[in-house]
């Protein structure tokens, strides 16, 4: 995939004052902290955060004593960044670097990853597989993926909202049907752009939790179907007694011997 297009649109647009420029996105940037504050804790980790764009979530966290690199691939937003750290207190790693080629990483190298934008702009299927593959190649075990997509559903209305030309045909088939269009560049959105829905986002979470072991969406069905309800009882039984990872680690190979 060509993300040429990507990286001429990102260096003629104020990503840096992005955060702050509506009340929309000022919101964004408050609700995104605080999930993010909830889910980290306290102690300080080890981040990635990919698609860092000139680093407004990368500073947050760094200044909440955590140890974080940065990669964009866009090199004006790497370069704003360093400028942005210029008399911090604290450090970023950062570097240009394309989210689908992680290969300046370790595997298991970081605590969390932070993939909040490069599937906004890879509209082919194999470009975002292999943009997850990294991330949770580079994720130690047990670590935490923390990913954002534009909806299909929300995109539609909203960019008729605010550009009229796109009320055509052509273009609302193109998104429905394949979440991207190649239809006439709307707003500050590169061409070829893709909006996921819900399930399409399931299935690629589902597809990563199932090969590493790991919490996916299939796995609430299980536990929640009233055919199984011995198991909400044994789970609520082991956190009642704070049962820790070596009991579920017997349970787990106990299973394996079945």
């Amino acid at each position: 995939m060509d993300l040429n297009n990507i990286i001429d649109t990102y260096e003629n647009y104020d990503e840096s004052s992005k955060a702050t420029s509506n009340h929309a996105r000022r919101m964004e940037f408050i609700t995104t902290t605080h999930i993010l504050d909830r889910l980290l804790g306290d102690k300080p980790l080890s981040i990635l955060d990919c698609a860092a764009g000139t680093g407004i979530y990368s500073l947050y966290l760094a200044n909440e004593k955590h140890r974080v690199a940065a990669v964009d691939i866009t090199k004006d937003h790497i370069e704003i960044l360093n400028q942005k750290l210029d008399g911090k207190r604290y450090d970023v790693d950062t570097a240009v670097n394309d989210t689908r080629g992680l290969d300046m990483f370790e595997d298991e190298t970081f605590d969390v990853v932070l993939c909040m934008g490069p599937l906004y702009y890879l509209n082919e299927k194999q470009d975002r597989d292999l943009c997850f593959e990294e991330c949770y190649r580079v994720l130690r075990a047990g670590g935490l993926l923390i990913s954002s997509y534009l909806n299909r559903f929300f995109m539609i209305p909203q960019l008729l909202k605010n550009d009229f030309r796109l009320l055509n045909r052509e273009f609302i088939n193109s998104l429905r049907g394949s979440g991207t269009s190649d239809y006439e560049k709307p707003l500050s959105f590169p061409t070829g752009y893709h909006c996921h829905t819900p399930d399409e986002i399931e299935e690629m979470l589902d597809t990563v939790g199932r090969e590493r072991d790991e919490a996916a969406p299939d796995l609430p069905e299980y536990i929640m179907s009233e055919e199984r309800p011995h198991v909400r009882v044994a789970l609520r039984r082991a956190k009642d007694k704070n049962l820790g990872d070596d009991f579920w680690q017997r349970i787990a190979d106990e299973i394996n011997r079945r």
